[in-house]
């Protein structure tokens, strides 16, 4: 229970920290196509900018984490991940997940360890924080450690099956990798990202799931 308790204060701290961080910094827009309206900002953690994506998807809250929570499937609408696992679940809002990402050559893989919890709100809002961790999984020379990762997951119910999804990133890629390069195509990856989200939402294996952990 003493562990419960302290896990909600931690994601309240977390969810309130990144909603005052949205609330006092100016998201820029880059594009808006395809009902996806991308921003980008600048931040104090790294030269990459933080990019945000935000769409309207015809789902419910159930069907949005079963899709995230999915980890075997997240290579068919992530963008260029090859393969994610999820290596510890705790309980149904706390896990881990292991992700190999796909990198242009001439440049190594990317692979990255992250925890994960969800919290839903008094008015129904879901939120999954991620953030890097280490001493999980061991360095594999095949591939370059992401040292940096954190990203989050907006579910906000609209009403008649409809939520609100947004999705934000923050990301050292790790390794030599010119930041004003990364910068240029910063936006792509959560794009493709939503696009794909959005159109996988509507297959049948999602449609008719209900969690009993989750407030619709």
């Amino acid at each position: 229970m003493i562990k419960l308790i302290l896990a909600i204060l931690f994601m309240f701290f977390v969810s309130y920290s990144m909603r005052a961080q949205d609330d006092n910094s100016a998201w820029n827009p880059i594009h808006d196509k395809e009902e996806i309206r991308v921003f980008s900002r600048s931040n104090t953690f790294s030269k990459i900018k933080e990019v945000k994506v935000i769409s309207i998807i015809n789902a419910s809250l159930s069907t949005l984490v079963s899709l995230i929570k999915d980890a075997e499937n997240q290579p068919s609408w992530a963008y260029k991940l090859s393969y994610v696992e999820q290596i510890n679940e705790y309980d149904d809002f706390h896990w881990c997940t292991y992700v190999i990402a796909d990198t242009p050559w001439p440049l190594f893989d990317r692979d990255n360890v992250t925890d994960v919890y969800l919290t839903q709100n008094i008015d129904s809002t879901i939120i999954i924080s991620s953030k890097s961790i280490e001493d999980i999984v061991d360095i594999d020379d095949d591939y370059v450690r992401i040292p940096f990762v954190r990203a989050s997951w907006t579910f906000i119910p609209l009403g008649k099956g409809k939520v609100k999804a947004s999705f934000q990133l923050l990301v050292d890629v790790g390794g030599y990798v010119p930041d004003w390069v990364v910068n240029l195509f910063i936006d792509k990856g959560p794009f493709q990202t939503m696009l794909h989200m959005r159109n996988e939402a509507e297959k049948k294996k999602y449609k008719n799931i209900h969690l009993n952990y989750i407030m619709e």
